[in-house]
């Protein structure tokens, strides 16, 4: 039993008393010992710890005097032998970190370390299924195998059935099921190798022709041999695996597949497990978050029943519940008290015992009556206790919906007087127990919050002899915080392997191998992961779904600090098979934000997730598990420049690992090129997804591009950016060998002809040909695009150059766009989504009628352009660009090449039909001198975002714009209004949020009227020179929370500062930002 044994002894209880120990719960006789500890001073033996899962040496207190016995010599052996020793009996007690961390305690614990915990394996599960859903979709080219195939299938189904037990046994530490893993998620890889591949040359020979069609026959019927061969001895490895799962116990039934994972599951939860009398003293940083909580908790009156705290793992939102929990004001608003950790394998009824206990504190005969009470009678007591008293309770480290559903019924769904504060991972929690619920979400520490905390746990400067070392020190110590991030659990890791390590020399180790000793926990040169901040973090990976592991596991792929794109991050996942639609793919983005392991970047103006990033830390999980499960490699080209001269060569990670890879990304350097080629030549051919972050576009890499295409013939996704010119240049015709891609990306390099093999990428799903614009001999050029798009029939975004020309016609009348000399056919393209720059000169979009599904568009028009005489429905998004240039552009030396433009007539009235073609789209950028808006009810009712460019308007366009009834981001850009007065009347633009004036030449005076932007954020005003001042009418808009003004004159700007004439204007909102002031 937990500690009762111990117990029993410390206090030498009378008969009644031991008794009531032994009906005690855990909490009550966890508190019950540290009172004890810390009033009497005690010693206490806890012999033959195994695990730092049970507490050992320096994770239990960090000046633990650590002595490792060395074995006898002769004399030792020989006097123990002469000198039989009795050892006594062999009562121990376990011992959570509670029990030591309180300064004052004058109990001394002397601990037998024994040995180390294992970081654990995930999951293969995903790779089987993925695996079947292949074997089953591809087997048409497979009727010569077809008995080897659904084998195959059949004996991947049925150790699928064994994965999830022998996953659990290997978390335990049982490293040869941990190997037989390992070998069948390598074997499911190779046989999805196999088929794809065979399916590859089956392709790639039935366009051949008649004339090789004996040939052709003949070569499959050869490969269908060796396709058989490769699958049998596959599965032939698979059912060896399988076997010795069930030597070694790994079941299927269910009843052995909870008691093999139970056992770790518990373990897990004493880990986890918190109480409420375990106060940190070392409290840093959360000042203002407790204050704002206890606000929101003895607020009276308030609708709201529950507080929830959540974020990442390791942000210390336990630390901060403990806060609010002992709080003064809390104490004095609240009658009762209970605080309960909830597992992720708990029992409801042990929640509501051990609350409705802590709640009323019931005498013997009243507990005991509550312990036999019916689970329907126990909710009931505690719900009435809850609605008639005023009681606080902390439910801490609820990870699930679903957890809360299962307690719910004994807690208050009326108003009452009681609340409940939650610390969770999951924003899904919080919302779904109450939707007026307060959800606080606390930062990372700052540079000096961090600091602090550093120095508390380490005991910085505290010796006062050692000044010149502290400086030394102090400048180390900073160097790996920074590497912390300002997360408190990595601060507190820090501090602990620093404070056990007095020489600068152990710092300066510490400092260079600083991510091993983090994510490990390495403590004296022995790894404990159960130390590490890895491990609190991985708790939110293990909880994942099978089907998300690979989505966040590819995160990895990007460098640290790199803002994803959401929507580029979704069709990578697609492409891979990850996900099977964009809405499946966003709402595991999403849920990957709700559990707090990605962070939003940036909204957008829809309320979707724009551009996302993990935390340094999370990366640092996410790189660990990805190349612990052979995932993919990371090539960091520059850090391994600079690790050349350094002793840090030996610690980096992403070396070239010895299993296949499947997924690489290299991040490029300006010596790419030469290194980038031989490291192409190391891979292996079932390379899957290649990306290339390239930050300094400068090196030719056109001689990699044929060796790369030749090689990889199994790639769904190729990312190769950011090349500058003759970096690519012709794209070699080997990229059509390439028919499994499924996303293929030129976006910013510099292309100058694609060729027509492009058009056998049957599979493709995104192609994204945004090149860079180039010049030649001051000429603007012209990417070839050649006119075969018509054939990639599974295409859904299509990104197009925005200088582009076509060779190529077919006889059939087909849907075209381009010029009226050389047309760029895209046939029936009945999947396609987006459609970027689309060229509509002599042409109308008439044409466009067949792309049912199309959402975005952005289209180029010219000077003969017409309106279309449709409608797009399911328009989402139209940008209309106005552009009628020369075919070959000179550049005018005086203007920072800025091209000419052709003066031509244009028709504004052919614009307004386009926009009245649109009824539902959201988003509108308008870039064409169009002179005058339409009236407000030609927009779309759902217009969210407006976007004028140049549109050279005469009239004002807020007189138009504030009618929009849901409009919530303006902008006004380079002479999108010509006039001299703009004016927001009161009522207008309900909605907006946003709205941002900027290079308006001709504005002198703008208005706001009291009433006018009631929802207004954020105002932005850039080089508008001639505008004399703020408007009065600022000073009403009482939601404005930031003011940014750029390249403004001095006068402008010195009127708005405290003590100016216009400051009274302004003084209500928190943020102003001034920069780049004009003296002029």
């Amino acid at each position: 039993m937990f500690g009762k044994g111990c117990w029993s002894k410390l206090i030498s209880p009378a008969a009644e008393k031991g008794k009531e120990i032994k009906e005690m719960r855990d909490d009550e006789l966890s508190k019950a010992i540290y009172n004890v500890l810390k009033e009497r001073k005690c010693l206490v033996v806890l012999d033959d710890i195994w695990t730092t899962a049970t507490y050992i040496a320096l994770h239990a207190d960090r000046h633990c005097i650590l002595l490792e016995p060395r074995c006898f010599n002769e004399n030792g052996i020989w006097e123990l032998f002469e000198r039989k020793t009795y050892f006594g009996s062999n009562d121990t007690a376990y011992f959570g970190p509670e029990f030591c961390i309180e300064p004052g305690v004058l109990s001394n614990i002397l601990i037998l370390k024994k040995s180390r915990g294992v970081m654990a394996e995930a999951v293969v599960s995903f790779v089987i299924e993925r695996l079947g859903d292949l074997l089953l979709n591809e087997a048409r080219f497979l009727s010569g195998v077809k008995d080897e195939v659904e084998e195959a299938r059949r004996e991947l189904q049925r150790i699928k059935c064994f994965l999830e037990d022998a996953d659990a046994r290997a978390r335990q530490g049982n490293k040869t099921i941990r190997h037989h893993v390992a070998e069948i998620r390598e074997a499911a890889y190779d046989l999805e190798d196999v088929i794809a591949t065979f399916a590859l040359k089956v392709a790639s020979r039935s366009d051949r022709g008649r004339k090789y069609i004996l040939q052709r026959f003949a070569c499959i019927l050869i490969d269908l041999q060796k396709v058989g061969s490769e699958v049998e001895k596959i599965c032939a490895k698979i059912a060896k695996s399988r076997s010795s799962f069930q030597e070694f116990g790994v079941l299927v039934q269910a009843s052995n597949n909870k008691g093999a994972s139970s056992s770790s599951d518990r373990q897990q939860g004493d880990l986890r497990r918190t109480f409420s009398h375990n106060i940190d003293s070392d409290f840093v940083g959360f000042e203002e978050n407790v204050k704002e909580l206890v606000s929101h908790l003895t607020r009276e009156g308030s609708l709201h029943k529950v507080v929830s705290i959540c974020g990442m793992g390791g942000l210390g939102k336990t630390t901060l519940a403990r806060q609010i929990y002992f709080h003064r004001d809390v104490r004095h608003h609240f009658d009762c008290f209970a605080w309960a950790s909830v597992s992720q394998k708990f029992q409801a009824r042990d929640v509501w015992e051990g609350i409705l206990i802590k709640l009323i504190s019931p005498a013997a005969e009243k507990r005991k009556e509550i312990k036999e009470m019916r689970d329907d009678e126990l909710s009931k007591a505690l719900y009435n206790v809850l609605k008639e008293k005023k009681c606080l309770v902390v439910l801490d480290d609820i990870w699930t919906t679903a957890t809360w559903d299962c307690l719910k019924s004994a807690f208050p769904n009326v108003r009452s007087d009681s609340k409940v504060l939650f610390t969770t991972r999951n924003r899904d929690v919080a919302l779904h127990a109450d939707h007026h619920s307060i959800l606080h979400e606390p930062r990372c520490f700052n540079e000096n919050e961090s600091w602090e905390l550093f120095k508390k746990k380490t005991y910085f400067g505290s010796d006062e002899t050692e000044l010149e070392d502290d400086k030394q020190k102090k400048e180390l110590a900073r160097k790996m915080l920074d590497y912390c991030d300002g997360l408190p659990l990595a601060i507190t890791v820090l501090g602990g392997l620093l404070s056990s390590k007095p020489s600068i020399d152990e710092w300066e180790t510490l400092h260079k191998n600083i991510k091993t000793y983090m994510r490990k926990g390495k403590i004296n040169e022995q790894e404990d992961s159960n130390l590490g901040v890895s491990w609190v973090l991985g708790l939110s990976y293990d909880e994942l779904p099978f089907h998300m592991k690979p989505c966040f596991l590819h995160l990895a792929f990007f460098p640290e600090d790199f803002e994803i794109r959401a929507k580029e991050l979704c069709r990578v996942w697609i492409a891979e098979g990850f996900a099977s639609s964009e809405d499946a793919a966003y709402e595991c983005l999403s849920e990957l934000v709700q559990r707090c392991i990605v962070q939003v970047a940036e909204w957008g103006s829809t309320g979707r997730i724009k551009t996302c990033r993990i935390h340094d830390l999370m990366r640092d999980l996410c790189l660990s598990k990805a190349q612990e499960e052979n995932f993919l490699e990371t090539v960091d080209l520059q850090k391994q420049h600079e690790a050349v001269g350094s002793s840090s060569v030996g610690m980096i990670t992403n070396s070239i690992p010895t299993n296949k890879v499947r997924r690489l990304a290299i991040y490029l350097t300006n010596n790419g090129a030469d290194e980038l080629l031989p490291l192409i030549r190391s891979k292996d051919v079932c390379l899957r997804s290649l990306i290339c972050f390239n930050p300094e576009p400068d090196t030719s890499y056109e001689q990699v591009m044929k060796p790369l295409l030749n090689r990889f013939h199994l790639l769904r996704v190729l990312k190769f950016e950011n090349l500058n010119r003759g970096q690519v240049g012709k794209l070699p015709k080997e990229i059509g060998d390439l028919i499994h891609l499924r996303l293929f990306s030129l976006k910013d390099s510099f292309v100058e002809k694609l060729p027509s093999s492009i058009g056998n990428l049957r599979c493709l799903q995104t192609l994204d040909l945004r090149v860079k614009p180039f010049y030649f001999q001051k000429c603007l050029q012209h990417s070839e695009i050649p006119s075969v798009l018509w054939k990639l029939d599974e295409l859904r975004h299509l990104y197009l150059p925005q200088n582009y020309f076509t060779k190529g016609r077919r006889s059939k009348s087909y849907f075209t766009i381009g010029y009226s000399d050389s047309r760029l056919e895209l046939g029936d393209l009945t999947k396609l989504q987006t459609m970027v720059n689309v060229s509509a000169n002599y042409y109308y979009l008439d044409g466009l009628a067949k792309l049912t599904n199309l959402t975005k568009l952005k289209v180029n028009l010219g000077s003969s352009f017409r309106g279309p005489r449709i409608l797009f429905n399911n328009l989402q998004s139209l940008a209309i660009y106005y552009s009628d240039l020369h075919e070959n552009q000179l550049h005018d030396d005086d203007q920072d090449q800025t091209p000419r433009r052709r003066p031509t007539e244009f028709s504004g009235q052919d614009v307004e039909l386009l926009i009245l073609s649109c009824p539902q789209i959201y988003k509108l950028h308008l870039q064409a001198p169009i002179e005058r808006l339409p009236e407000d009810s030609k927009f779309s009712r759902k217009l969210i975002k407006f976007t004028l460019v140049n549109t050279q308007l005469k009239r004002d366009p807020m007189a138009t714009l504030e009618k929009l009834p849901n409009l919530k981001i303006v902008v006004l850009d380079y002479d999108a209004f010509t006039g001299t007065e703009m004016i927001c009347t009161s009522r207008g633009f309900l909605k907006l949020e946003s709205l941002s004036i900027c290079y308006l030449d001709s504005l002198k005076e703008w208005k706001v009227e009291e009433g006018a932007l009631p929802s207004l954020r954020r105002l932005q005003i850039v080089n508008c020179l001639r505008l004399r001042r703020i408007p009065e009418g600022v000073r009403y808009l009482i939601t404005l929370k930031e003011i940014v003004l750029q390249h403004m004159l001095r006068q402008f700007m010195q009127r708005l500062e405290k003590g100016g004439e216009d400051f009274f204007k302004v003084q209500h909102v928190p943020s102003l930002v001034f920069m780049n002031t004009l003296e002029f």
